[in-house]
């Protein structure tokens, strides 16, 4: 709906509101989509479903809309990168909007046909359903709202102050998700005013994002696939490594997104080809990406 009013508005206070409670309405399905894999998948592949997950979302990224004001009087739009670059550029920056809610409606055919995946849901239609009670132990999360809230809300913000692991992982997950934001939203201007390139030509850069995504994706899996069953054989926990393994490709991805920012800070120039920073970029996205992951 406020898709619609995007595309529909004519004046930025409209674009504004709109844009800001579509993405307050859409926080949650990037979320919740995680509860879904983790009840279709064992703790064992968590680094490579969450692979998939990160995956989809730098591709979405680098291939989808996205929409920066410029400085000026007349308020102009760049779109970008690989898809929105020549949709825009021939239908007009209304169209960032309509080509998402087409999208957005296969998406919503195709998730209407899903199952059910939470297990205690699944559970409680077969009791429903035979006239039974379901008998299942309370749930973790919580079954009041207070319970839930204290679970969710209260207790996380009591862990990041009084907790230094979960606060410095905090502060560097907040830094790597702020860096890779702005960093898509600013490449493109930097490659149209040191390189000249058009609109189309700076989403063609981002290909090497996606590159670098897929690259991401693949070296965790393996990381996980090595290095991951050596440590579950190793602890004490039933088939399960400590949690602190988890931080493997945090590792390698660090040094990747500490070199690319020196590389391309200093590359970024026109006495320097165009490929040194966008093949940077990739590897940025790379090492970006399984911090995140």
């Amino acid at each position: 709906m406020f898709l619609i009013g995007t595309g529909a508005s004519q004046s930025f206070a409209a674009l504004a509101v709109c844009r800001f409670f579509a993405g307050f309405a859409g926080g949650p399905c990037l979320v919740l989509i995680e509860g879904t894999f983790a009840d279709l998948w064992s703790p064992a592949y968590t680094v490579t479903y969450y692979s998939f997950l990160t995956l989809a979302s730098y591709i979405g990224a680098a291939c989808g809309m996205n929409l920066l004001p410029l400085s000026g009087s007349a308020l102009t739009f760049f779109i970008g990168p690989l898809v929105g670059g020549f949709v825009v550029t021939d239908k007009g920056w209304r169209w960032t909007s309509w080509v998402p809610l087409m999208l957005i409606a296969v998406v919503y055919g195709f998730g209407g046909m899903m199952p059910e995946t939470y297990p205690r849901e699944i559970l409680r239609r077969r009791a429903r359903k035979a006239g039974v009670p379901h008998n299942l132990p309370k749930a973790q999360s919580g079954v009041t709202i207070g319970e839930m809230a204290h679970l969710t809300i209260v207790q996380p913000v009591v862990m990041l102050f009084v907790d230094p692991i979960t606060f410095f992982s905090t502060l560097y997950v907040a830094f790597i998700f702020g860096t890779v934001f702005q960093w898509f939203i600013a490449v493109p201007p930097v490659l149209m005013a040191t390189y000249d390139f058009t609109l189309q030509q700076a989403g063609l850069a981002f290909i090497a994002a996606i590159g670098g995504a897929v690259l991401a994706a693949a070296s965790s899996i393996l990381i996980e696939r090595i290095a991951y069953p050596r440590k579950v054989k190793k602890s004490g926990h039933k088939g399960i490594a400590d949690i602190e393994y988890r931080f493997l490709p945090a590792i390698l991805g660090s040094i990747f997104i500490t070199a690319a920012l020196f590389w391309i800070g200093w590359t970024a120039k026109p006495s320097v080809s165009w490929a040194s920073p966008v093949l940077g970029t990739g590897l940025f996205v790379w090492g970006n990406m399984m911090i995140l992951v």
